[in-house]
């Protein structure tokens, strides 16, 4: 048996407190995010000035996650150039939300690299072979994975069935990449990823990744990526109460299963900043039927949240253990509270209570 850990947007934003631009939770990068000008588009139009002409309701405007929903569903009582309409706008949504986590995963790298906390706490990922759960679509694990022996790299880490985008090129499908062996954490990023995209028409299965940093393991020519990632759009998967437009990808479906196994098998749960959203039923679902079966699991939920806060996240954590009062005592509350670091926190319960 092996700990699991599961991230939310705070563990990013906790990493990269140091920097000019700490990482944003996708609530407070809404607005930033829907006024800026189209990724690809008409020059000066902005993704809320799409979304307006699209018919998009004016009370979830101002959400990224609620608008991706709405974009992303086949409604039924819509007509074909809407939903088109609609399709578009959800493509371009995804890839402003790429570029924007991609400018921030760039400018934090060096400090979430220098987080020292942060570094005992992915040497516990390492040693321990935890499987670690993210609801993030930065790349930050993966960067800060470049630190560890040997080297280690995404195409190790996903151990999903995901190729080098460069690989779509007929030129260099069958180019070997020297991957490092899979003896480290595993990671499952169940939101899919700003470095993994899919084809903008949806027809494919393949699912490709793009390496945060190539480096000399990728022996493609300087231009292969560039070329590969044409015609495809980044895999992001909002926090939605209906998943199932993205379940019909093989990757992402091994994902939960992978997950739903270690959830079940684990020895310790870890959490940090992740708030369990009311509109992620899957998620729930998830951890419902996982922790019924594996009654004996210890929770540790670290968090910053003020009191109220706090209270209405251990009742939301509750409720999925289907344990109102906590009288198993497997929910265990860490707060840091205003002067500590979660990440700070979280590695010294892992140093005190051993994986």
């Amino acid at each position: 048996m092996k700990p699991v850990f599961i991230l939310g947007s705070g563990f990013s934003k906790d990493l990269t407190e140091k920097g000019r631009h700490p990482h944003p939770t996708l609530s407070e990068l809404s607005i930033p995010l829907l006024t800026k000008s189209l990724v690809a588009g008409i020059e000066g139009e902005s993704l809320l000035d799409v979304a307006t002409h699209a018919g998009v309701p004016i009370s979830i405007l101002g959400n990224v996650e609620h608008l991706m929903t709405f974009a992303s569903q086949e409604m039924p009582w819509m007509e074909d150039p809407r939903k088109k309409m609609l399709r578009w706008l959800h493509s371009e949504v995804s890839r402003a939300i790429a570029q924007e986590f991609k400018l921030l995963d760039e400018e934090n790298a060096s400090v979430a690299r220098n987080h020292q906390a942060g570094h005992e706490v992915l040497y516990s990922w390492h040693q321990s072979e935890a499987t670690v759960i993210t609801f993030n679509w930065d790349t930050l694990v993966e960067r800060l994975a470049m630190q560890l022996p040997n080297n280690v790299r995404e195409g190790s880490l996903y151990q999903v069935s995901i190729r080098d985008v460069a690989h779509r090129l007929g030129d260099n499908q069958n180019v070997t990449i020297r991957e490092q062996p899979a003896t480290s954490f595993q990671l499952l990023k169940m939101h899919g990823s700003i470095n993994w995209y899919q084809a903008a028409t949806g027809n494919s299965p393949d699912i490709y990744y793009n390496p945060v940093d190539p480096g000399v393991l990728t022996p493609f020519p300087d231009d292969a990526r560039e070329k590969g990632m044409r015609g495809l759009i980044p895999m992001i998967i909002p926090p939605v109460l209906d998943k199932s437009v993205f379940y019909g990808n093989d990757v992402i479906t091994a994902q939960w299963t992978l997950a739903m196994d270690a959830l079940k098998k684990a020895s310790a749960i870890y959490i940090s900043g992740y708030s369990l959203p009311e509109t992620d039923l899957a998620t729930q679902f998830l951890f419902r039927e996982a922790l019924e079966e594996n009654r004996q699991c210890p929770i540790y939920l670290v968090t910053k949240a003020a009191s109220k806060e706090e209270e209405i996240l251990k009742q939301r954590y509750l409720d999925v253990l289907n344990d109102k009062s906590n009288e198993q005592g497997r929910l265990n509350i860490h707060n840091a509270g205003a002067d500590e670091s979660s990440l700070g926190l979280l590695a010294k319960l892992i140093n005190k209570k051993g994986p």
